[in-house]
């Protein structure tokens, strides 16, 4: 099913099909077949919660945005927690779940204390509280998380004396291409942090897709969630900071 989904899209991308009419049958026969992918992983998961697969599985989903936050954890809470403790796809669907919590709106941030930073040198969220704090989760990997670089940067200097911004990056090589675009492009060297395996900020905010921006407010309180590229945070600034 997932095969026959992907070649569906693949052809309505390489225009392969040019009819509107058998473009949208195609379409809507993608989402149907979609819609009982999800339901077929999600049932996998509820019956064997005490597979090592299962958890794989939910944590692939929770990845993808394919399942809500109730469901997940509801499925997270009926895993073995013996047997799959030690599982490193299970600890992902856990901080996952906590994560939840931990970052939802009215929430206070979870404090980043780190010398991942493009610098080296140590950097602490904490220390931006008296200001707007966008964290910007990116990756030189990611088009739209790169074309929306220079409205983000014009907002720092519209509202400089009011706001900050953090870019957390999501990188597959341990940073290079990280460290070279930064260095590449001076004009986005705003506070700049690594994800790694070992402080998993894209797992610690339950983050799902890229680029997702999240506005702290002053006091450190989480005021809002933006998943994708469009100009609602930059409406939610405006009303924020004008």
């Amino acid at each position: 099913m997932l095969n026959k989904s992907v070649n569906l899209s693949v052809k309505i991308s390489n225009k392969i099909v040019t009819d509107t009419s058998v473009i949208k049958k195609m379409r809507d026969t993608a989402a149907v077949l979609d819609k009982k992918i999800i339901e077929l992983k999600e049932a996998f998961v509820r019956s064997s919660p005490q597979l090592a697969a299962a958890a794989w599985q939910l944590s692939d989903m929770m990845l993808r945005s394919q399942v809500s936050s109730a469901t997940a954890t509801a499925l997270y809470n009926a895993m073995d927690s013996t047997l799959l403790r030690d599982i490193v796809y299970y600890k992902e669907v856990e901080k996952r779940v906590q994560g939840f919590s931990a970052t939802a709106i009215g929430k206070t941030v979870p404090d980043i204390s780190t010398v991942n930073t493009f610098t080296g040198n140590k950097f602490e969220l904490s220390s931006l509280r008296g200001k707007y704090v966008v964290i910007d989760f990116w990756g030189t990997w990611c088009g739209p998380c790169i074309a929306g670089m220079p409205k983000m940067k014009a907002y720092l200097e519209k509202y400089k004396d009011k706001m900050e911004i953090l870019g957390i990056a999501s990188e597959s090589d341990k940073g290079v291409k990280w460290k070279k675009f930064i260095v590449d492009n001076p004009q986005f060297q705003w506070h700049h942090v690594l994800s790694s395996r070992d402080e998993d900020f894209i797992l610690q905010f339950t983050v799902a897709g890229f680029p997702t921006k999240i506005i702290i407010d002053p006091a450190g309180k989480i005021i809002g969630r933006f998943v994708g590229e469009d100009d609602e945070i930059y409406k939610k600034l405006d009303e924020l900071l004008k």
